[in-house]
């Protein structure tokens, strides 16, 4: 997952200059908003229900809590 977002971190600038260079800089924008809608997309029906777990028990993590707050 790294590996490919750093490969996309490389190659992105590449393309945007490449695109904006072929057809207009606005078009870039168009495709960056695809992209978006497709993540929202996969956000939405690939993902499923998020549920928030539970800290585990000081027995099971060896770690007191503590109810101070940060100075």
């Amino acid at each position: 997952m790294n590996c490919l977002g750093n490969v996309a971190g490389i190659v992105a600038p590449i393309v945007a200059g490449i695109v904006a260079d072929r057809v207009g800089f606005a078009t870039n924008f168009l495709i960056t908003g695809a992209i978006l809608f497709v993540g929202i997309l996969c956000f939405q029906f690939l993902l499923g229900h998020i549920e928030q777990i539970q800290a585990p028990t000081t027995e099971v993590s060896g770690i007191e809590e503590t109810n101070k707050a940060p100075a």
